[in-house]
Order: structure tokens, then sequence, then C-alpha cells
């Protein structure tokens, strides 16, 4: 295990970490250089810090964030779990597999790459206004609440939903250009649309019998179908 209770500054290459530990104290990254967790059970206490323009990846094991997260350059999860306890911001973020969870609100500011994995826990996810969020992928889980207010890109991967809700809020656009479902596995789901959804690839969107389908905003199909079943 690796526990940090003072200060580590990355001001050139890499530092990975594989064997887990609990972190009360900094992490400085430099822009360019790159911490990567792959593997054990890792706590990063209320007092502990992420800061700088370098990128953060997980890869594996089970990483629990509960104090700041203040990075400038990407932050890719590819496996394991990565939890953040608390509400963030964060610039860009890639889940491309594993789980993403937490109990607060994760702000995401620029970009939100979402290539597969799960989105889990109590807390909300919410892309920003001036923000894009890309779907695109294999299949993708959704057990929490997603929110996004700006651009989004549909085009490959259906949605499966297990007690999640997907808003598509006021100032929301939606361009849908996959043919795929909205997907049922367990519990209450729903679907909002706020803002504006267009249809505009070829095939069919279809949202299962048990993904409450809610459209308060505009629905423009203007190429292939939608089924709401």
């Amino acid at each position: 295990g690796f526990d940090n209770r003072g200060e580590i500054d990355v001001q050139l290459g890499s530092l990975v970490l594989s064997g887990g530990g609990t972190s009360s104290g900094e992490y400085l990254l430099n822009e360019g250089v790159s911490l990567s967790y792959t593997g054990g059970d890792t706590v990063l206490t209320e007092t502990s810090g992420l800061r700088g323009a370098g990128s953060v990846s997980f890869t594996g094991g089970n990483t629990q964030i509960g104090g700041a997260y203040e990075m400038g350059g990407l932050t890719s999860i590819s496996g394991g779990r990565v939890g953040f306890n608390g509400d963030r911001s964060i610039g860009e973020i890639v889940l491309s597999g594993g789980t993403l969870e937490g109990s607060g609100v994760m702000e995401i500011r620029d970009r939100f790459s979402w290539t597969g994995g799960t989105l889990r826990g109590s807390g909300e996810t919410r892309m920003n206004s001036g923000g894009t969020l890309i779907l695109e992928g294999r299949r993708k889980e959704l057990q929490r609440r997603l929110v996004t207010a700006g651009q989004c890109e549909w085009s490959s991967g259906n949605i499966r939903f297990s007690n999640g809700t997907f808003v598509n809020a006021v100032g929301g656009e939606m361009d849908v250009t996959l043919s795929g479902n909205l997907e049922w596995n367990g519990g209450e789901n729903r679907f909002i649309n706020e803002g504006v959804i267009r249809k505009v690839g070829e095939g069919q969107l279809e949202a299962n019998a048990s993904v409450g389908f809610d459209n308060r905003g505009e629905i423009d199909v203007q190429l292939g179908s939608l089924v709401l079943s």
C-alpha cells in the first residue's frame, strides 16, 4: 500500500499506484504528466488534494475520493470503481469502462465522452450549458441521474437503465444518429426531455415500456423513426 501524508510533486513523467493505500496529503501534477491508479483499494481522505494541469487515469481497483480534485487535464476511467464523494467540478472526463459513482454532484464543464461502463450512485452527473456530452461506443449502464444542459451527440451504444434518470434539460440540444434503444434493467427509470432532441440518423430509436419517456420540450424527427412503447 502507498500512503501519502505529505506532498508529492510530479513535475515530469508519470506516477503509477497499483497497491492501494490511504492518503491525506497532496498530489501536484504539472502539465503533461500523469497519475494512474491501476489496482488495490485507495482512499483519499477529506484533507487530501489532487491538483494541477496534469491528467489522472483509473484502470482498476477501487478509488474513493473524499478531498479536493482540481485537475486541469483529462480524467479517464477505463476500469475499476471510482467514487467522488461530495460535489466536484471537472473539465474533461472519459468513461470507457468500470464504474463512476458517488454521493455528490459531479459538474462537467467542457466535455464528457461516455463510451462504456457504468454511472452509479445517489448523486448526479451534470453537463454544463457550455459543454458537450458524447455518447458512443458500446452499451452504457445508467444507475443514477444524468443531466445535460449543453450539446449532446448520441451516435452509438444503447443506454441501459437501472434506477436511472436521463434529463435533456432546458437549453440542451441532442442530436441522435444511432439506431438503438433505451433499455430497462430493473428499478424506476425515466428519460426526460426539456430541451431539443433531433433524430437525424436513419434507423429506429426505441424506448422500452419500462423506461418512462416525458417530453416537455421539442422532438424533431428528421430521419428514421421514434418508437415509444
